[in-house]
């Protein structure tokens, strides 16, 4: 996988978008800020990760996307489900990192794809945990390697208050990790 060129279309796809792009990856953080970070904030807030996800996937199929795609994680027949398994996917992680940070760490990008095959209407397994787990086998390294690409925005970002990293850098890491996730799936034979 070469993440040059992830990057450069994963820009391509979030810049066609671009207002959109900042909404949705704008009003998840607004909406924490406004309840709190709570455990009841948290847990209302959970199913966004899978409206997020859903909306950039949308932007890096070329589909038009708009702010309704937020509330993909609020579906009655998913609400629940969402919770439960992205609260189990905060646990687990948290867990392995109680062993020590990198355990943590490593499992954090093996459960790095929970959102998005939540949010993918293609996918029709439950145990979503499990199969991001198999699917991230042999691609931990290249999601951490597209992370850190990210490094001199977040430098910049903090030069700027936080300004920068709200305007640009967070809608076009969430449509990478997107673009990432789209280029496993493709590659996945499970």
């Amino acid at each position: 996988m070469n993440i040059r060129m992830l990057k450069q279309e994963a820009k391509q796809n979030f810049k066609a978008q671009y207002g959109m792009a900042l909404l949705i990856s704008f009003l998840p953080s607004a909406a924490l800020a406004a309840i709190g970070i709570t455990g009841i904030g948290l847990i209302l807030l959970l199913p966004v990760q899978v409206g997020m996800a859903y909306a950039f996937i949308q932007i890096n199929r070329n589909e038009v996307t708009g702010l309704q795609a937020i509330l993909k994680g609020f579906t009655p027949e998913g609400y629940i489900n969402h919770v439960i398994q992205l609260f189990l996917t905060s646990v687990f992680i948290f867990l392995w990192a109680l062993l020590l940070i990198i355990p943590g760490i490593i499992k954090a990008y093996a459960y790095a794809l929970v959102p998005y095959l939540l949010a993918d209407e293609e996918i029709q397994e439950t145990d979503v945990i499990t199969l991001s787990r198999r699917m991230m086998n042999g691609h931990k390294g290249q999601l951490f390697w597209l992370h850190l690409t990210f490094i001199g925005w977040f430098i910049l970002s903090a030069l700027t208050l936080g300004l920068l990293f709200v305007l640009y850098v967070h809608p076009y890491l969430q449509s990478a990790t997107a673009r990432f996730y789209q280029e496993v799936k493709k590659n996945y034979q499970g």
